[in-house]
């Protein structure tokens, strides 16, 4: 993000309008394209192209979703709309990393050299933190130290933090619980925020997923898919591998395949999952509000509304 000593920094917005769409800086949006489902299937739509990553949340009681893009040329990041996708523009410089929580963005400079927050006015960031190396975002913001490793929660008030953990090699919030793995991968641990104390609810894991109530682990060996009862220790498989998983609003876990083959959506039965989209390849998948959004290896952003 480059941000300066006054807590703002500025850019001009550059716009070429062409016969086939709107670039902001290599981000496109696609007249021309927009409609073609291509490989895709029926009820998903591109909107954008030219995209590195997306961040997603929701509002008005997550009927609605919220669209943060960064392009793949600069890497500069977009505030834009999945029903509105025309209306788009740059609010602010690249970042190492960026997160929502509930509707306000936050984001760290390439350099981990602080914690930033939008302000809502492009280009507009107010300084509210010191070096972070990664943020996670659930009811509350965390962030790591670039140092230790050890994790922090941000009390809502500039410069004012709690170490509340050591190091992790993963780490997933959602509501008032945060969701860690340790270094060597041992097991998962819950941190609640109502009592301020860690709790070891599963067995070694790998990768650790949350949202909306619903918190996922991948076995270290195998890949597997498990999800957690809501009970210390109680798990159940429900899938194999995957790329990645995510959780929407609704609780409803989606997931990519090792090898990319589209977007799978898992039906509730243990071992049951629906493909979503046709025969394409896909990075990474998000979700927010009332749409699932999808990367395509190609850059290209698709969104589905569920």
């Amino acid at each position: 993000m480059n941000i300066n000593f006054r807590k703002k920094f500025a850019f001009i917005l550059v716009a070429f309008v062409l016969t086939i769409g709107v670039i902001y800086s290599g981000l496109i949006y696609d007249f021309a394209f927009a409609a073609e489902k291509g490989d895709w299937g029926n009820g998903w739509e591109r909107i954008h192209v030219g995209v590195e990553d997306v961040i997603m949340g929701c509002i008005n009681r997550c009927q609605d979703s919220l669209l943060y893009l960064t392009d793949n040329q600069q890497g500069n990041i977009y505030q834009s709309s999945v029903d509105s996708p025309t209306q788009i523009t740059q609010i602010g410089d690249p970042g190492k990393s960026f997160v929502l929580v509930k509707s306000t963005l936050y984001g760290i400079p390439p350099n981990g050299s602080g914690v930033w927050r939008y302000t809502g006015i492009p280009n507009e960031w107010e300084n509210i933190g010191g070096p972070a190396d990664e943020l996670f975002a659930g009811n509350f913001l965390y962030a790591t130290n670039p140092g230790t490793g050890n994790i922090w929660r941000y009390s809502g008030e500039p410069n004012q933090w709690t170490e509340i953990g050591d190091p992790g090699k993963m780490f997933a919030a959602d509501g008032n619980s945060l969701y860690g793995i340790p270094p060597n991968g041992s097991g998962v641990w819950e941190f609640s925020e109502f009592t301020h104390e860690w709790e070891n609810i599963g067995g070694p894991a790998r990768d650790i997923y949350a949202g909306s109530r619903v918190l996922v682990a991948t076995n270290p060996s195998t890949g597997d898919l498990w999800q957690y009862s809501g009970t210390p220790n109680e798990w159940e498989m429900i899938g194999g591998p995957g790329k990645m998983f995510t959780i929407d609003t609704y609780g409803d876990i989606y997931g990519v395949p090792p090898n990319g083959d589209g977007i799978w959506k898992y039906s509730g039965n243990p071992m049951g999952w629906d493909k979503i989209t046709g025969n394409v390849r896909v990075k990474e998948v998000y979700t927010g509000g009332a749409h699932v959004c999808a990367l395509s290896t190609g850059g290209e952003l698709w969104c589905y509304e569920n």
